[in-house]
């Protein structure tokens, strides 16, 4: 199956089509910084596309499904997959960043001790110093059910992708 990206810099004026990029599936809402769109997609990648040209500028290729829509701040983006995993990369370059988790991931299952899989879609909210990740739910179904995972939410220190902080949205012992 393959998906595409028209870009809306001319095509607005002149209904017409600039250019198409091609790359599999999009599961995320595209982002557009300065002159570069990112957007993830289900076959792992992250692409990051020059909005005037259409050309890819990079493509990191992640553990899983891009289901996130990225985030970015501060010349680096972030992004979750269906693999568990939060990402920073460079902004610029695609790269991991480096002291970010292990090699620009942090495993969300083993960070939370979570049960089973992490897994999330929402898009990472960044504020001040921490990436805030919503719950977890692997069918969005699981809230209904006794065995689903709680709903916490978790903030990650920007820089070093240690857990920082839970928010236990069903109050534990002394809370």
């Amino acid at each position: 199956v393959e998906a595409t990206v028209n870009t809306i810099a001319d095509s607005a004026r002149t209904g017409k089509i600039v250019w198409r990029y091609r790359a599999g599936v999009f599961e995320s809402s595209p982002l557009v910084v300065g002159k570069t769109l990112y957007v993830g997609s289900w076959d792992h990648k992250l692409h990051a596309v020059n909005i005037y040209t259409g050309k890819a500028r990079w493509t990191f290729t992640a553990d899983g499904e891009i289901n996130s829509s990225p985030a970015f701040v501060n010349g680096k983006v972030y992004f979750g997959t269906d693999g568990g995993s939060v990402y920073a990369l460079d902004a610029r370059t695609g790269k991991p960043v480096a002291g970010f988790g292990v090699g620009g991931r942090v495993d969300l299952t083993a960070a939370t001790g979570a049960s089973r899989a992490y897994s999330w879609n929402g898009t990472p909210l960044v504020v001040r110093d921490v990436v805030v990740l919503g719950s977890s739910m692997a069918d969005q179904d699981s809230a209904a059910r006794m065995t689903g995972m709680p709903g916490d939410v978790h903030a990650f220190d920007v820089r070093t992708g240690e857990l920082r902080w839970t928010f236990h949205v069903i109050p534990r012992a002394g809370e």
